[in-house]
């Protein structure tokens, strides 16, 4: 069977995505619990949809209203 390219390209980046997301997730993890940070920073070209889709969906927040490729994320506080 013959996948048309639109679809061979929704295909493949499911599992990118996912793997991204894990990516994203151990290195806040990294960060915060190894490295003792309370706030990572990072960014993407304005046009990189997919990395903003990522950054929004583990967790990041826009840095500057005025920018669409700068981000952030706070450690958690634990409940106690």
């Amino acid at each position: 069977m013959i996948f048309p390219q639109r679809f061979k390209e929704h295909i493949v980046s499911y599992p990118l995505i996912a793997a991204a997301k894990e990516a994203m997730y151990l290195s806040q993890k990294f960060a915060f619990d190894v490295l003792g940070r309370n706030k990572l920073y990072l960014g993407t070209k304005d046009h990189n949809v997919r990395a903003q889709h990522v950054y929004h969906s583990t967790g990041f927040v826009l840095s500057d209203p005025e920018s669409i490729s700068r981000f952030h994320i706070m450690k958690q506080q634990e409940q106690k």
